[in-house]
Protein backbone atom coordinates (compact mmCIF):
# COMPACT_ATOMS: atom_id res chain seq x y z
CA UNK A 1 0.00 0.00 0.00
CA UNK A 2 1.65 3.48 -1.07
CA UNK A 3 1.96 5.84 1.78
CA UNK A 4 0.46 3.73 4.64
CA UNK A 5 2.76 3.94 7.76
CA UNK A 6 1.55 1.92 10.61
CA UNK A 7 1.41 4.06 13.92
CA UNK A 8 2.39 3.35 16.82
CA UNK A 9 1.50 4.65 20.27
CA UNK A 10 4.20 4.44 23.17
CA UNK A 11 3.70 4.97 26.83
CA UNK A 12 5.60 7.62 28.72
CA UNK A 13 7.78 4.78 30.13
CA UNK A 14 8.41 2.88 26.73
CA UNK A 15 9.27 6.67 25.31
CA UNK A 16 11.69 7.00 28.59
CA UNK A 17 13.07 3.05 27.81
CA UNK A 18 13.60 4.23 23.96
CA UNK A 19 15.64 6.83 25.02
CA UNK A 20 17.87 4.99 27.57
CA UNK A 21 18.20 1.75 24.42
CA UNK A 22 18.79 4.53 21.65
CA UNK A 23 19.49 8.09 23.02
CA UNK A 24 17.17 9.68 20.12
CA UNK A 25 16.98 13.46 21.25
CA UNK A 26 13.43 13.78 19.98
CA UNK A 27 12.62 10.45 22.78
CA UNK A 28 13.95 12.70 25.53
CA UNK A 29 12.06 15.82 24.01
CA UNK A 30 8.74 13.53 24.54
CA UNK A 31 10.10 12.41 27.92
CA UNK A 32 10.61 16.10 29.11
CA UNK A 33 7.11 17.50 27.50
CA UNK A 34 5.69 14.47 29.47
CA UNK A 35 7.44 15.78 32.54
CA UNK A 36 5.76 19.50 32.40
CA UNK A 37 2.72 17.90 31.19
CA UNK A 38 2.42 15.77 34.54
CA UNK A 39 4.45 17.84 37.62
CA UNK A 40 2.54 18.17 40.21
CA UNK A 41 0.00 15.52 39.50
CA UNK A 42 -0.62 12.33 41.32
CA UNK A 43 0.84 9.09 38.82
CA UNK A 44 -0.41 6.25 41.08
CA UNK A 45 -3.07 6.36 43.87
CA UNK A 46 -4.38 3.13 46.40
CA UNK A 47 -7.92 1.59 45.61
CA UNK A 48 -10.43 2.82 47.83
CA UNK A 49 -9.75 0.77 51.56
CA UNK A 50 -6.57 -1.11 49.78
CA UNK A 51 -3.82 0.75 51.55
CA UNK A 52 -5.60 0.24 55.16
CA UNK A 53 -5.94 -3.52 54.06
CA UNK A 54 -2.70 -3.61 53.06
CA UNK A 55 -1.02 -1.67 55.77
CA UNK A 56 -3.24 -1.32 58.37
CA UNK A 57 -0.55 -0.15 61.08
CA UNK A 58 1.61 1.39 59.17
CA UNK A 59 0.92 6.02 58.86
CA UNK A 60 1.15 7.28 55.39
CA UNK A 61 3.65 9.65 54.55
CA UNK A 62 3.88 12.84 52.51
CA UNK A 63 6.45 12.51 49.77
CA UNK A 64 8.45 15.33 51.54
CA UNK A 65 8.74 12.79 54.85
CA UNK A 66 10.36 10.36 52.24
CA UNK A 67 12.36 12.88 50.98
CA UNK A 68 13.81 13.81 54.18
CA UNK A 69 14.51 10.63 55.32
CA UNK A 70 18.18 9.05 55.78
CA UNK A 71 18.97 6.81 53.64
CA UNK A 72 22.04 5.45 54.81
CA UNK A 73 25.36 4.34 52.60
CA UNK A 74 28.96 5.38 52.26
CA UNK A 75 29.96 8.37 50.44
CA UNK A 76 32.74 6.90 47.72
CA UNK A 77 33.61 9.35 45.95
CA UNK A 78 32.14 13.07 44.96
CA UNK A 79 32.03 14.44 41.26
CA UNK A 80 31.98 17.96 40.62
CA UNK A 81 29.76 19.03 38.07
CA UNK A 82 31.24 19.23 35.12
CA UNK A 83 31.85 15.56 35.23
CA UNK A 84 28.63 14.91 35.73
CA UNK A 85 27.50 16.86 32.99
CA UNK A 86 29.44 15.18 30.89
CA UNK A 87 27.90 11.83 31.93
CA UNK A 88 24.43 13.04 31.79
CA UNK A 89 25.17 14.30 27.81
CA UNK A 90 25.86 10.44 27.35
CA UNK A 91 22.98 8.36 27.26
CA UNK A 92 22.81 5.46 30.06
CA UNK A 93 26.32 6.67 31.85
CA UNK A 94 24.62 8.08 34.87
CA UNK A 95 23.31 4.70 35.70
CA UNK A 96 26.20 2.95 34.69
CA UNK A 97 28.29 5.27 37.40
CA UNK A 98 25.29 4.06 40.48
CA UNK A 99 25.73 0.48 39.35
CA UNK A 100 29.52 0.41 39.36
CA UNK A 101 29.54 2.12 42.55
CA UNK A 102 27.27 -0.22 44.32
CA UNK A 103 28.62 -3.24 42.92
CA UNK A 104 32.51 -2.38 42.89
CA UNK A 105 33.29 1.29 44.99
CA UNK A 106 35.82 3.35 44.14
CA UNK A 107 37.23 0.76 41.34
CA UNK A 108 33.68 0.65 39.73
CA UNK A 109 33.57 4.65 39.57
CA UNK A 110 37.33 4.90 37.86
CA UNK A 111 36.81 1.91 35.48
CA UNK A 112 33.05 3.65 34.55
CA UNK A 113 34.54 7.02 34.02
CA UNK A 114 37.57 5.64 31.84
CA UNK A 115 35.66 3.68 29.81
CA UNK A 116 33.34 6.08 28.78
CA UNK A 117 35.97 8.51 28.53
CA UNK A 118 35.44 10.79 30.70
CA UNK A 119 37.81 11.42 33.06
CA UNK A 120 38.49 11.24 36.35
CA UNK A 121 40.01 15.33 36.74
CA UNK A 122 36.34 15.67 38.41
CA UNK A 123 36.24 13.32 40.96
CA UNK A 124 37.33 13.81 44.14
CA UNK A 125 37.67 10.87 46.99
CA UNK A 126 36.09 12.11 50.70
CA UNK A 127 39.03 12.99 52.36
CA UNK A 128 39.84 15.68 49.42
CA UNK A 129 36.65 17.07 49.18
CA UNK A 130 36.67 17.80 53.10
CA UNK A 131 39.79 20.10 51.84
CA UNK A 132 37.98 23.08 50.63
CA UNK A 133 41.55 23.91 48.87
CA UNK A 134 40.78 21.38 46.33
CA UNK A 135 37.13 22.48 45.65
Amino acid sequence: MKGTRRKTSRTPLQILADFGTDGLAADLDLWHEYERATAGKSALRWSRGLRALLLPDVDEQTDEEIAAEEVGGDTVAYLLPHTWYRLADIPGAQSAVLDAVESDGWEGLIRVLVGYRVGVDGLLAPDEWANQEHV
